[in-house]
C-alpha cells in the first residue's frame, strides 16, 4: 500500500502471486480479498468460462475484463470479484507502483459488493485503494474473518462445525475488546477445543 505515495515493496510477492506474467489480474486479486480478508467463497467458474482477455496494448486491464460483467452468465460472480481486483490496479503485474497502463489513467474505483454476505444485494462503492481498506475493516466480516483465519493458521486446521459456537464466542470477545490483537491470542488459547483433548 502506498505511503506518502511509495509503494510498499513488502507486498509485491503477494501482488505478483496474484497477477500473470504479462498482465494483473482482477480476478486473481478480487478472489484474493473475498477468500481470505471475508473468507467468502464463491463456486468454480463453468466449463465453458472464457479464459483471460488477451493483452491489448491499447485498453486498459478494467476495459478488457469488462467483458465479465457484460455477460449475464459470467456477472453472477465476476460483480464479486472484479470490482476488488481493480481496487489493486495501480499496482503492476510485480507490485511497481503505476499511475496510468497504456498512456491511460488508471481508475482504481469499484465495489465492493456485498460485503457483509454474498447474496445481501448490498453495495459498498469507493474511489480509491485506501477508501477500499476502510470499508473493509469497518465492515463485521472482516473481523469475524481475521479471527476464523487467526484460528486455523494457530491451530493449523479448519474449525469443524462442532467449533462454530465457540469461534462465534470468541469472535464476538475479540469484537468487545475493540479488536484487541492479544486478546484474540489469549481467548483463543482458553476455548475449551484448545485445552481439551478428545
Amino acid at each position: 500500500m502506498p505511503m506518502d505515495g511509495v509503494p510498499d515493496p513488502r507486498h509485491a510477492s503477494v501482488l505478483a502471486s496474484t497477477a500473470h506474467s504479462d498482465q494483473t489480474s482482477p480476478i486473481r486479486r478480487g478472489l484474493l480479498i473475498r477468500r481470505n480478508f471475508l473468507c467468502e467463497d464463491l463456486p468454480p467458474p463453468p466449463p465453458f468460462a472464457g479464459g483471460v482477455p488477451e493483452v491489448d496494448s491499447t485498453a486498459t486491464t478494467r476495459d478488457r475484463f469488462a467483458a465479465h460483467t457484460a455477460n449475464p452468465v459470467c456477472a453472477g460472480c465476476h460483480r464479486y470479484i472484479d470490482d476488488l481486483g481493480f481496487g489493486l490496479e495501480r499496482f503492476d503485474a510485480v507490485g511497481r507502483w503505476r499511475e496510468q497502463e497504456h498512456g491511460a489513467p488508471i481508475d482504481p474505483s469499484g465495489n465492493l459488493n456485498d460485503v457483509e454476505r454474498l447474496g445481501t444485494g448490498t453495495s459498498a462503492p469507493y474511489a480509491s485503494l485506501p477508501e477500499l481498506a476502510a470499508k473493509l475493516s469497518a465492515s463485521a466480516a472482516a473481523p469475524s474473518c481475521f479471527t476464523r483465519q487467526y484460528l486455523r493458521f494457530s491451530r493449523g486446521l479448519r474449525e469443524s462445525l462442532a467449533q462454530r459456537c465457540e469461534r462465534l464466542s470468541i469472535e464476538r470477545t475479540f469484537e468487545a475488546s475493540g479488536r484487541d490483537i492479544r486478546e484474540l491470542m489469549v481467548q483463543s488459547v482458553l476455548a475449551p477445543s484448545f485445552v481439551e483433548r478428545r
